[in-house]
């Protein structure tokens, strides 16, 4: 991997998170949440974390490139725990 593809992957990662929490901030501030959304979200989280796992593989530690797959990694996983704890605190519709 170089570093322009490395730079790309990011941004592309980055994007993806920041959209998926402004459409979980727009979700849940309704008074009645979307349940298909939701799963949506959580299943885009998902496939990203996915991934990300498997752009982690073969590569060192103590690589930039890892560290940077590691904290986008540690960022998702954030975000899905948020998701999933405030899930059944939301009055849903189908």
């Amino acid at each position: 991997m170089d570093a322009g593809n490395y730079n790309r992957l990011v941004k592309e990662f980055s994007k993806n998170l920041e959209s998926m929490k402004e459409d979980f901030n727009n979700i849940t501030s309704r008074p009645y949440v979307d349940d298909e959304r939701l799963e949506d979200i959580a299943k885009n989280i998902s496939n990203d974390m996915y991934r990300l796992n498997n752009l982690k593989l073969g590569l060192v530690e103590t690589c930039k490139f890892y560290e940077g797959f590691e904290q986008l990694s540690r960022d998702y996983g954030s975000f899905r725990t948020e998701l999933d704890l405030n899930y059944s605190k939301f009055d849903k519709v189908s």
